[in-house]
């Protein structure tokens, strides 16, 4: 059980940061193209790009993906990228345990 509940917090924890650092890419790069911009219904509140962002991790980090919430500039396609390896390494280290 408690091995179970590490597991939980560490996926947590991971989806939590990488939302946070998916949401700053709007904020620090070009807010005309951004990913934020390209969503459907746009995103209107903090909020709701944070569940917006934790749901796109969430989706990387078990590699399930359903390509909704999409990068569109370099910086976000290679943020993309860095998170699609970096989930690989925690999602092997969850199942691992």
């Amino acid at each position: 059980a408690v091995a179970l509940l590490e597991c939980f917090i560490v996926l947590m924890l991971c989806s939590h940061w990488l939302a946070c650092c998916w949401a700053l890419l709007d904020q620090l790069g070009d807010s005309e193209d951004s990913w934020v911009k390209h969503m459907s219904p746009a995103p209107r509140s903090g909020y709701d790009i944070y569940v917006a962002s934790i749901y796109w991790s969430t989706m990387t980090l078990t590699s399930i993906g359903y390509g909704d919430v999409v990068p569109v500039n370099i910086g976000e396609r290679l943020f993309a990228c860095g998170g699609m390896m970096t989930s690989g390494f925690v999602w092997a280290y969850v199942l691992g345990k």
